[in-house]
């Protein structure tokens, strides 16, 4: 992946809260709960996320050894497993399963809510069919500092990792800019004014 092949784009980011003094054990406990879940246990989802190795994507049953580098650093992937329906598909579908059901109900006519229940069958059906679409997105996250870097520039997949890390580790966490970072600098009293005329928007999104 690509901390370990030494080529990335990542995001920074700054974490709120100071971690306890288990950290190691109550965080590897939060990954595994929030672990990657693949379809076979997953009834009918159109996507399912969650924690793999930074090794290897395929293992989902990861080892504290493996998540933890040193005792500082965590070291792990987030996974996104996507099934995407095609509409001409289910589109075709729908008139041979509205028939199917008729005939099998002995409905005259079927009412809105039967071709909504049809569709929905029939999508489920389909989604089934799929083989999913795989996106894999490393995290370090070094523990002590609070901070985070997440292997991805992508808007979209910054705010499915910024809620995901959320809901993982019961934490928030802040894009960290250049406004954020001349916060711990000494500055001159005219740097000082410049700086308050920026705003952390000039740079990015700000994920509270």
């Amino acid at each position: 992946m690509g901390f370990y092949s030494g080529s990335i784009s990542y995001t920074p980011y700054a974490v709120q809260g100071e971690p306890g003094i288990d950290y190691m054990e109550q965080m590897f406990e939060s990954l595994l709960q929030n672990r990657f879940v693949s379809f076979d246990e997953v009834d009918f989802s159109e996507s399912t996320m969650g924690w793999v190795s930074a090794r290897n994507f395929l293992h989902n049953h990861f080892t504290q050894d493996e998540v933890f580098p040193s005792r500082d650093h965590i070291l792990i992937s987030l996974r996104l497993d996507k099934k995407v329906v095609p509409s001409q598909m289910l589109k075709a579908l729908l008139p041979e399963r509205e028939q199917q059901y008729q005939r099998e109900s002995g409905k005259e006519r079927l009412t809105r809510d039967d071709r909504i229940f049809i569709k929905e069958q029939t999508r489920q059906f389909l989604i089934k069919q799929q083989y999913p679409q795989t996106k894999v997105w490393d995290m370090l996250y070094n523990v002590p500092a609070g901070r985070v870097f997440f292997g991805s520039t992508a808007q979209a997949a910054n705010d499915l990792f910024v809620e995901y890390f959320r809901k993982t580790f019961d934490r928030k966490i802040s894009l960290v800019t250049p406004h954020w970072r001349m916060g711990d600098m000494e500055l001159t009293s005219a740097m000082a004014w410049a700086r308050e005329q920026l705003a952390p928007e000039s740079f990015g999104v700000e994920h509270e």
